[in-house]
């Protein structure tokens, strides 16, 4: 479409150029001309914007790469893998304008086997859900006749309900521990107390 029209003369060749119309993701310049003898028309000439596109991970680069309006067809790279983590790039959209798209890791989900060793309460095993690198939870407590629950166990390392699970391990087995309860044995004769023994 005609944006501006001027006139000249062999006489007067000079014209005021009108400013370039905005066109979203280009930029415009009007091409080369020269005034002669007769009636010319000058078109604008518009060049894609290269814009860039960096993929992150925390605040490490993984790749940069660029791209215009017209092409915008890029291979995204493949996100940096994170123990007990899902990876994926967040949603993104190449239009126009730099854009920054960060890796989105989320924490998986494990299935731990409870084992109640001998406890008379509660099922003999019970299979629960943690998460990587979050805190376990309340776990349950169960009751074994004769003992007292001291908590449960990964291997060596008591479990509390503060303890973040961050064992790549499905399956894991989780063992309650137990101490024997002391009880006491009282002598009396005639009301009167002979012996006591734990």
């Amino acid at each position: 479409f005609i944006i501006n029209t001027q006139t000249f003369t062999t006489e007067n060749d000079y014209v005021n150029e009108p400013d370039v119309p905005d066109k979203l993701g280009y930029s415009g310049k009007w091409e080369n001309y020269s005034l002669s003898t007769s009636d010319i028309t000058v078109n604008a000439i518009y060049t894609p914007i290269t814009y860039t596109v960096t993929f992150k991970a925390g605040d490490t680069v993984v790749d940069t790469q660029t791209y215009t309006v017209e092409n915008n067809d890029i291979a995204p790279p493949d996100a940096p893998t994170k123990t007990g983590y899902a990876v994926a790039w967040e949603h993104y959209e190449l239009t126009v304008g730099d854009v920054i798209v960060n890796a989105v890791y989320t924490p998986e989900k494990y299935n731990v086997t409870l084992n109640y060793d001998g406890a008379t309460s509660g099922n003999t095993q019970q299979t629960v859900t943690v998460t990587y690198d979050l805190p376990i939870g309340k776990l349950p407590m169960p009751e074994k006749t004769g003992y007292n629950f001291i908590g449960w166990y990964y291997g060596s390392k008591l479990v509390t309900s503060d303890t973040v699970w961050n064992y790549d391990a499905d399956n894991a087995e989780f063992t309650a521990r137990w101490s024997t309860d002391e009880f006491t044995v009282t002598f009396l004769a005639d009301g009167k107390i002979i012996d006591i023994q734990t």
